[in-house]
């Protein structure tokens, strides 16, 4: 017997056989959960092997029973057993989350689902058993299944599985769970799935490598030297299964049992069949360093190439090889996730996951060193190996957890709402009714604000109602009825607009009724109805109209049951409140016509008195059998009033429906009472038979006012027109300046005015000579009023009495004349018309005008004055008495003076800003200037006595303009002139000082040049030759006295260039303003040459009386005829006739010191009868005198 038992012991080694080599159960959660209360068992726990039996300890006990209840957060282990060994145990937790059956109400949401996590874990619900999102939690709940999960644990936890072990690489897990790890390079050792060492598997004599176990269950050991091992799947019976493959790192078993091996030192992969022949030893080149070697669950083979920092892809075949991972450094091994994700280990200590194309790069691990061979301990959990470590590391990935049922029941009350509004804005009749359907009965109600506790609210005013309805389990919702309010009765009323002590038409739109007060407090009305008139006015008042409206239609039935008929009807109509009937309903037994009539008060009495009756109207009625509604008019009724009514059928053989036989009855409701009363035939005349205790059988119509306006204001205005007035008196004797002024107040709209005798038809009347005039003011109602205005004048301001003649030497100006002490004088060149001269103008010999000015007023008949201008000529100096020459250029090229009534009179303006100078005959907008450039164009200058310039005429071009820098322009005298000491040029710069270079030009083809020349700004600058010339300037006219101005700039030449003739004058402008020249005057100078240096200024050849010497040209102090001449000097030489002294003229003195003769002594004899004429001298022009002092030379 022993031996039997030893030979089956013996047996079961050589088949490989042993209790670790029976798998570990697996299961697709790490955590199950369940719903409550639970009948759940052991069995109900979710693996994916058959026949495991559950424990409550990892190792030992006695095996549960199929029967045995699960309980809350308790650990299970499931072992199986094949072939009668036992495998490992898997651990899987139990945790109970959720009831199985949840209620809620309407309003609940997936927030609201009951469950009880795990600690830090929050529950996910799902309305699918797998796949689909977490529901959010405002996700509304409906009656069904949902599904309740916690949240996966999907970061890695590292902890130490092998905490020593000498250089492990690659590593591999065996079917019964324990793992081969190589320990010391030639020594492989086998660990339980808890990494306790178990057995040392397998001792080679060379470094070990690759690690495989295949389907058969052997296993595949190479070695760095390129032996392939085969031992069984304990480690015992190893063999040789291959040879010659260099440093053998990993392998990959084909599912036709073929084998792939790396070899890193070959860059290849090679390929065995399951006997360990090479059939392919190039499946695979090219490659830098392959370590890992795996095939994929699709098929394709990976590979870690180490050196190359990749990881290829290839078919099974070696075809197709990609690149699928790249930039990773230095990979050693390879493996697939059951959820198809790539795990890399690296030797710089990272663990990398991808998705299974390569992508998306996570790193699960990194600080764990050189790192060597991968594996999957369980679906959940991965070693690696960490080489210089020396350590074999555990990646626990995550934790799932399944999907547990629960069903929720959801009550879900809907609710329909109806409302009546309010009738009349302000009031409180609305309600409101709600009617709930799909809860479990019965219902309570709660409304707020107000409302009660019922389904329907009543006594509602306008706004927002909320109703709560709750069932029986508690279950509510919510509900709101908005009671809308008409908007407010609002009423149209027209006013009037009348004229003193009329009376006013009053009336108003947009209601039924109308009632009118005489103060908005009146609690009664003066009159009803919608138009109303007002007593006889004087003033402005205003009344206050009040609409009121039906809203609803009403009625009032008797009845219909009656089969009798009779022709017509009598009954009494009182009213309770004001109301209006609006239709009748009648019956009538064919067709006809039916009248209806009414009086005020009952009937009774006048029954046949036809005159006391009127009719409302008639109206044809087709019989259908059923009432027909007439209408034949509105008839109101007011307040506590009684009408009798007579309703009737026209056609003599048509009778209208009554009840026979009745006790008067009444009929009424809260507004109207109907009296029944007789019948009548048509006509009701004395000879009908009335029968009595008759009910009509009908129905009355009406409305009644429920809806009132706020009272409006109804303004009358009333025109009392009052004028007030204002005026102006003429100013001065005979013109027609006055005005008058109508201020009207109390009138109605706009006024139109008319004025006589004159003065036209507006509120001022102009251009009024003295006299007296009236308004009429008519306002838009056609009320009138008038006024008198009387306009005056001052008495006629006397002529000025003046000395005529006036006589005056030259150069001398208007305002220079003789006139009357302490007078305001204005001068003139005509006797009429004309513009006043100005200050500046120069006197010619001629007669002026004169006129005086009193309190702003001038005489009309101005004063002759014959003015005298004694002008006496300079002396002549070698024939020439010309001291100045208003110079004749042609080269303006500009008009810059408004001289017209628009801006067609110019070209240009003067500054670049709209500024222009002005002439007397300009006129803009209807007003002319009172300061203006001379009218005779000539300006007599302020700094150099006698200079006087003449402007080019203003209706051409008059100034010679240069606008910017660089540009030019030239004036060409048109006869060149001769003898020129100075050129003065009149002008001024356009928005600011202007700088600029002159040359002057001689026929002789040479010039002189005046470089940065300036003349100022035309405003405020100092030294201006005329001033106060007025403009134009920015659309409107400037009169200051003493802006703008006009200065001189003067050339003056050199010496040697007096004796030469001037051509023309170049400009260049420089900087500054813009440039304008308008004028140019020569100043002349002439040469005397005497011949002594001992001259006098007496010794100058002058021809001229009175003769005053100076020695500038507005000097006034007189040199002695005696002073000694200097050579190239200039003096200033006038004479006085009859007291009045000329210009002063320009004399160059040169003085000449001619040498004396020369001769020697000569005799001659007297008979020879020789003269001075016969001695010999040598010297020009020679003359002899007696003795060497006398003056007169011998002949």
């Amino acid at each position: 017997m022993k031996k039997l038992y030893l030979i089956f012991y013996l047996l079961l080694i050589a088949t490989g056989i042993s209790r670790g080599q029976t798998p570990v159960p697996t299961s697709n959660y790490t955590t199950q959960l369940f719903s409550t209360p639970s009948t759940a068992t052991v069995v109900n726990l979710q693996v994916n092997e058959s026949n495991v039996s559950w424990y409550t300890t990892a190792t030992g006990g006695t095996a549960l029973p199929t029967s045995t209840l699960l309980t809350d957060n308790t650990t299970y282990y499931g072992q199986q057993t094949l072939n009668g060994v036992a495998s490992a145990r898997l651990a899987l937790s139990v945790k109970f989350i959720s009831p199985n059956t949840q209620t809620f109400c309407s309003t609940a949401t997936v927030s609201n689902l009951a469950a009880t996590p795990s600690a830090g874990a929050a529950a996910q619900w799902y309305n699918v058993a797998t796949g689909g999102s977490p529901l959010a939690a405002n996700t509304p709940l409906n009656s069904g299944t949902y599904y309740v999960t916690l949240p996966d644990i999907t970061t890695p936890t590292i902890s130490t599985f092998i905490p020593s072990v000498g250089l492990p690489w690659m590593m591999e897990r065996l079917t019964d769970g324990t793992v081969l790890v190589r320990n010391t390079a030639q020594k492989l050792e086998r660990y339980s799935n808890t990494g306790t060492l178990l057995n040392i598997f397998y001792t080679a004599n060379d470094r070990v490598k690759g690690i495989k176990q295949l389907a058969n269950g052997s296993v595949l050991i190479g070695l760095e030297g390129g032996t392939i091992i085969k031992t069984n799947a304990d480690g015992s019976n190893p063999t040789t299964f291959a040879t010659g493959i260099s440093v053998p790192n990993d392998f990959a078993e084909l599912g036709n049992g073929d084998i792939l091996v790396t070899s890193e030192t070959a860059g290849k992969v090679v390929k065995l069949n399951a006997n360990g022949s090479i059939i392919a030893p190039n499946l695979v080149t090219g490659l830098s360093g392959p370590v890992g070697i795996k095939q994929s669950s699709s098929g394709k083979i990976w590979i870690a190439e180490w050196s190359g920092s990749k990881i290829t892809q290839c078919d099974a075949d070696g075809s197709n090889k990609i690149t699928l991972i790249s930039n990773i450094a230095n990979p050693l091994d390879i493996l697939e996730l059951p959820n198809g994700k790539i795990v890399v280990s690296t030797t710089n200590g990272y663990v990398y996951q991808y998705n299974a194309d390569g992508s998306n790069q996570v790193a699960l691990a990194s600080g764990l060193g050189y790192l060597g061979g991968l594996v999957a301990l369980t679906p959940n959990e991965l070693l690696v190996s960490s080489l210089n470590q020396n350590k074999v590391y555990k990646l626990t990935l995550s934790t799932r957890y399944n999907r547990v049922p629960v069903q929720v029941n959801v009550s879900n009350i809907t609710v329909t709402t109806s409302q009546t509004n309010v009738s009349c804005n302000g009031a409180n009749n609305g309600s409101a009714i709600v009617t709930p359907n799909g809860g479990t009965l019965p219902y309570t109600y709660n409304w707020a604000p107000n409302g009660g506790t019922a389904a329907t609210a009543t006594g509602l005013s306008p706004g927002t109602y909320t109703v709560t309805i709750t069932d029986a389990n508690s279950c509510s919702t919510t509900k709101s009825v908005t009671i809308t309010e008409p908007s407010p009765l609002d009423i149209i009323p027209t006013g009037a607009t009348i004229c003193s002590n009329n009376s006013a038409i009053l009336t108003a739109s947009g209601a039924d009724e109308y009632y009118w007060y005489n103060q908005v407090t009146d609690p009664t009305p003066t009159y009803v109805g919608n138009s109303f008139t007002t007593p006889a006015l004087n003033s402005n008042t205003t009344y206050y109209v009040q609409g009121g409206k039906a809203t609803q239609p009403r009625n009032l039935p008797t009845v219909f049951t009656g089969g009798n008929n009779h022709r017509g009807n009598m009954m009494d109509i009182t009213a309770v409140t004001n109301l209006t009937i609006t239709s009748f309903d009648v019956s009538p037994m064919g067709n006809t016509t039916v009248a209806v009539y009414y009086k005020t008060g009952s009937y009774v009495g006048y029954e046949s008195n036809t005159s006391a009756w009127t009719l409302l109207g008639s109206a044809p009625v087709i019989f259908t059998g059923s009432p027909v509604t007439i209408n034949v008019g509105n008839l109101e009724i007011p307040a506590g009033a009684t009408y009798g009514l007579y309703i009737t059928s026209t056609n003599s053989s048509v009778s209208l429906n009554y009840t026979n036989g009745l006790t008067p009855t009444i009929y009424a409701d809260a507004n109207i009472q109907l009296a029944t009363g007789i019948g009548l035939d048509y006509p009701f005349t004395n000879g009908n038979q009335i029968y009595n205790d008759r009910i009509w059988n009908g129905r009355v119509n009406y409305k009644i006012i429920d809806c009132y306006s706020p009272r409006k204001p109804v303004n009358v205005n009333v025109s009392a027109i009052t004028l007030t007035t204002s005026q102006k008196n003429v100013s001065c004797n005979g013109e027609s300046n006055g005005s008058a002024t109508v201020t009207p107040t109390g009138g109605i709209g706009s006024y139109t005015y008319s004025w006589t005798p004159s003065g036209g038809t507006a509120a001022t009347a102009n251009g009024l000579t003295a006299g007296s005039y009236t308004v009429t003011v008519t306002d838009t109602k056609g009320c009138s009023a008038t006024a008198t205005v009387i306009i005056t004048e001052p008495a006629i301001v006397a002529a000025p009495a003046m000395v005529s003649p006036q006589n005056y030497c030259g150069s001398t100006r208007i305002q220079q004349l003789q006139t009357p002490t302490n007078s305001s004088m204005v001068w003139y060149e005509t006797p009429t018309g004309g513009t006043p001269l100005l200050e500046f103008t120069v006197l010619q010999t001629k007669k002026y005008y004169a006129a005086q000015i009193i309190n702003g007023c001038e005489n009309i008949v101005r004063t002759p004055v014959d003015v005298v201008i004694d002008v006496v000529t300079p002396p002549s100096v070698n024939g020439s008495t010309t001291v100045f020459t208003e110079g004749n250029f042609t080269g303006f090229n500009t008009d810059v003076v408004y001289d017209g009534i628009d801006y067609t009179s110019v070209t240009k303006d003067f500054d670049g800003v709209l500024g222009y100078l002005i002439a007397d005959t300009a006129k803009l907008n209807g007003s002319q200037p009172t300061r203006y450039l001379p009218q005779n164009r000539t300006i007599l200058s302020q700094n150099i006595i006698g200079l006087t310039y003449k402007l080019q005429p203003y209706n051409q071009n008059n100034s010679m303009q240069l606008t910017s820098s660089t540009t030019n322009g030239s004036l060409v005298l048109a006869t060149p002139s001769i003898n020129i000491k100075d050129i003065h040029l009149l002008g001024a710069g356009g928005s600011g000082n202007t700088t600029f270079n002159a040359t002057v030009h001689f026929t002789d083809s040479t010039s002189e040049t005046f470089s940065n020349t300036t003349l100022n700004d035309w405003f405020h600058s100092a030294n201006p030759e005329i001033e106060g010339v007025g403009r134009i300037w920015s659309n409107k006219i400037e009169n200051f006295t003493t802006n703008p101005r006009l200065y001189k700039a003067s050339l003056s030449l050199s010496k040697s260039n007096y004796n030469k003739t001037v051509a023309d004058i170049s400009f260049t402008h420089i900087s500054g303003g813009i440039l304008n020249i308008m004028a140019v005057s020569l100043e002349h100078v002439e040469e005397i040459s005497l011949c002594t240096t001992a001259a006098t200024l007496a010794d100058a050849s002058v021809t001229g009386a009175n003769l005053k010497w100076y020695d500038s040209v507005n000097s006034t102090t007189q040199l002695p005829n005696t002073t000694l001449a200097t050579d190239q000097n200039i003096y200033y030489v006038s004479q006085t006739i009859n007291g009045c002294e000329s210009l002063k003229r320009a004399v160059l003195i040169h003085l000449k010191n001619t040498p004396a003769p020369t001769a020697a002594d000569q005799a001659y004899c007297i008979a020879e009868n020789k003269t001075v004429a016969d001695l010999v001298v040598t010297g020009t022009n020679v003359k002899w005198y007696a003795n060497a002092t006398i003056t007169t030379p011998l002949n």
